[in-house]
């Protein structure tokens, strides 16, 4: 009954042309539908190649950052153990011309080298009270104090020494 409802209504022209135009768009409107559907898909595939592609660029540039950062804290690491080594040194030869300089100031005063004048090779390097705590400083001191005073300087020209070097070291920030 329903089929004989349909068929007649399909016998009038104006009727059939309304379900056909109806047929027509809802086709047209799939179609679109469909063609949207595989525009998105493609965008999508795009836009997710492109994420990859960011994310290695992304990992890449993280590995050769940290691979860059490990090197320059190894040559850091490395200056700076050469300015202290270097400096050990000089220190070490310092302490030793005034320590050779204080042993022989001693020696002088006790006799039992004359001739010593109680200086090293080098003035800057030698005992010399007048160097290190100024004119007439000698005086009213002992000689351990001075001992003890002249490698507290030295120990604190070499710290100063140190800091300045370790300073100058370019960090590459």
């Amino acid at each position: 009954m329903i089929a004989g409802t349909i068929l007649s209504a399909m016998a009038r022209p104006y009727v059939a042309m309304g379900v056909g135009a109806a047929l027509l768009a809802f086709l047209a409107f799939g179609g679109v539908q469909t063609w949207r559907l595989g525009n998105a898909q493609d965008a999508l595939t795009i836009e997710k190649l492109a994420h990859s592609r960011d994310i290695a660029i992304w990992r890449e540039g993280g590995i050769k950052a940290t691979a860059d950062a490990l090197a320059n804290a190894r040559r850091i690491e490395l200056e700076q153990t050469q300015i202290t080594e270097g400096l050990s040194d000089d220190y070490q030869t310092r302490l030793a011309a005034f320590q050779r300089g204080l042993a022989g100031r001693v020696r002088g005063a006790s006799g039992a080298n004359p001739s010593s004048t109680g200086k090293a090779d080098s003035p800057q390097l030698a005992y010399d009270p007048g160097i290190y705590f100024g004119p007439g400083a000698d005086r009213g001191i002992s000689e351990s104090d001075a001992g003890i005073c002249g490698v507290v300087t030295l120990r604190l020209i070499a710290a100063r020494q140190w800091a300045l070097e370790q300073s100058q070291i370019d960090r590459g920030n």
